[in-house]
């Protein structure tokens, strides 16, 4: 029976001439009062693994890490960093928290005062606005052989952060993560997808960080430490610790369930 598809209830038959017992918790496996290995039949099972079940899975591994997924956490990361909280405090002695002020567009207009524009026309809001608002930059996962793994285009209403999922560094990332498995890696879908998040998360960071941060320095000053070349390398082995760790959770998943070519 197939949950999900890290998630698989099997069930084994036994032919009515073996005699086998359980104990009272049903537990425990005997057969002529000699307790049997359990795990033995999840290495039967997957030694005999349904190769429709095996496709099954890897399709569905994959399908349920969505890029999407990525944007709103980056979102949810922002919304939860201090970048826009001033270091004065309120009487109670707590840091009194500035808001982040987004100017109001160039038409002037006070709200309500546009009844005769086009709803349909959708409001394009300069990258400056978004930066000032901590708005997070569009996410475009690529793959790429040529281009950096990661690059910032930042112009007029433009705010797009570019992940490039075939270029060498990120290979080289990847490699980094699965050699630390020491074996068969059955989460290489989850160790991209992990990849391309704390990629994104790490240079967008760094990007708020560096715009809220250098107060004296001009919009062209800070554009000058978000290139390609800057950007890759906000990348520790703490961002790679939190790739591993999280793909050896769904790796201890297949592994468990006896799902070899999860991978």
């Amino acid at each position: 029976m197939v949950v999900k598809w890290n998630k698989v209830m099997v069930i084994f038959e036994f032919d009515s001439s073996v005699e086998l017992n359980t104990n009272a918790g049903r537990t425990l496996l005997h057969h002529n009062n000699i307790q049997i290995d359990k795990s033995m039949f999840h290495e039967e099972f997957r030694n005999n693994m349904p190769v429709e079940l095996k496709e099954w899975q890897e399709e569905n591994q994959e399908k349920s890490m969505k890029d999407e997924d990525i944007k709103k956490y980056i979102a949810n990361l922002l919304k939860k960093t201090q970048f826009g909280v001033s270091n004065t405090k309120s009487n109670s002695g707590t840091p009194k928290a500035r808001p982040v002020v987004v100017p109001p567009s160039s038409s002037g207009r006070s709200r309500g005062s546009n009844r005769n524009s086009n709803p349909s026309t959708p409001t394009r809001v300069s990258y400056v606005n978004k930066l000032r608002s901590m708005s997070p930059p569009d996410i475009t996962f690529l793959n790429e052989p040529d281009a950096p793994v990661v690059e910032l285009h930042c112009n007029g209403t433009q705010f797009e952060l570019c992940v490039n999922a075939g270029s060498n560094v990120f290979t080289h990332r990847y490699n980094n993560v699965e050699r630390r498995f020491n074996g068969a890696c059955l989460a290489k879908e989850s160790i991209k997808h992990l990849l391309k998040r704390e990629i994104a998360s790490a240079s967008v960071m760094r990007v708020f960080e560096i715009y809220m941060s250098r107060n004296n320095d001009s919009l062209e000053e800070k554009k000058s430490y978000w290139g390609a070349k800057a950007l890759e390398s906000c990348w520790t082995k703490y961002n790679e610790d939190v790739v591993f760790k999280g793909a050896e959770k769904d790796h201890k998943k297949a592994t468990l369930l006896g799902l070899e070519g999860a991978a």
